[in-house]
């Protein structure tokens, strides 16, 4: 199955925003997997 491009936009802001946190903070940016569209938990 592949993504749209929307969920591939969306994976990569929050995969910026997960590097950003961790540089900025040292830690892992908390995930709530409920606030993304289902089909994201596959990837």
């Amino acid at each position: 199955m592949s993504l749209t491009k929307e969920h591939q936009q969306l994976l990569l802001v929050v995969a910026r925003t997960s590097i950003q946190h961790g540089l900025q903070t040292g830690c892992p940016l908390k995930i709530i997997l409920e606030d993304y569209p289902s089909v994201l938990a596959e990837y």
